[in-house]
């Protein structure tokens, strides 16, 4: 009979809350079903949650925001070092474009052609070097680089302005200096001692030796005077143009001779055609630089040779 009893005793689902004021007032009661309490811990914690999720999001929209600001800082640093580096690499052009006329300009006047001749044979398998990496530089350290070869830049600007005028007083010494190729072609003999192509002999070579096909134009080194043009049974036919202050240049072994003895010729003037003639063992051109009677090097006199 208990047990009937208890399972037909109403089920209590409601949870009541007592209000008591302060002032001695009625006491109020409050009837809560334990369902709606439910629903309100739900509420409840899923606002807890999205105010959870929205403090984190302005949280990480504040960071976005302060990492935004510092790239926009960075950016606009880097922009206008660029500016700077542009404006530093367009001085560099402009000086680069005026020394390279000075160059020209000098060259002019000293009469000195561009063409040179080259060491030897050249290949590509005679070795070389690479590897590694490129030095790594900041902004800031670039910049700073480039405003350092600009100075220096300024600073050969400077000194091929007095060697202008240098040469601009002293026109007529320079254009009379033995100082251009008689022509490009590879040296395959150089000034010294050397083992005679005729023999195991050692011997020395008073000039340089310029490979060349027969018919090769051969051009005056500097301005002067023909002071000898003929045959001569080492060096076949022979040209000596006197240039002054004690230089005598050579050039033998032509196939044939375009000026004669007394001639004024001019520097780079085409005085004969290259050739195979006199004591020779295939058509080349001899070179050679006399001053006051002792033969000298003549690539000390000309400009450095390709490698």
């Amino acid at each position: 009979m208990k047990r009937d009893r208890r399972r037909q005793r109403p089920k209590n689902d409601k949870i009541t809350v007592m209000l008591i004021p302060g002032n001695a007032q009625e006491t109020r009661t409050l009837a809560v079903s334990k369902r709606w309490i439910k629903y309100l811990g739900i509420v409840t914690l899923g606002f807890l949650i999205c105010f959870a999720w929205l403090s984190c999001s302005m949280y990480s929209a504040r960071e976005d925001v302060k990492n935004v600001r510092a790239i926009k800082h960075d950016n606009q640093q880097k922009a206008e070092q660029l500016e700077k580096m542009s404006e530093v690499l367009s001085a560099l052009e402009l000086e680069r474009q005026e020394i390279e006329e000075k160059q020209e300009e000098i060259k002019r006047l000293m009469g000195v052609r561009p063409e040179t001749p080259s060491r030897g044979a050249s290949s590509s398998r005679d070795g070389g070097m690479g590897g590694g990496d490129p030095p790594s530089l900041k902004a800031g350290e670039l910049t700073g680089e480039l405003e350092r070869a600009h100075k220096s830049l300024k600073q050969y600007s400077c000194d091929l302005n007095n060697l202008k005028e240098h040469v601009e007083r002293n026109q007529a010494y320079f254009l009379a200096l033995p100082s251009n190729w008689p022509l490009a072609g590879r040296i395959t003999s150089e000034f010294g001692w050397r083992k005679s192509p005729f023999g195991k002999k050692k011997e020395f070579h008073h000039g340089v030796d310029l490979a060349a096909d027969v018919g090769t134009p051969v051009m005056a080194a500097g301005r002067g005077k023909v002071v000898y043009a003929g045959r001569d049974r080492v060096y076949g036919r022979l040209i000596k143009i006197n240039h002054g202050n004690g230089y005598i240049t050579w050039y033998g072994h032509n196939y044939r001779l375009l000026v004669k003895e007394g001639d004024q010729v001019e520097k780079g003037q085409v005085i004969a055609r290259s050739g195979n003639s006199g004591r020779s063992t295939g058509p080349h051109l001899h070179f050679a630089v006399e001053k006051n009677g002792s033969y000298c090097n003549p690539l000390l006199y000309l400009p450095e040779p390709r490698s």
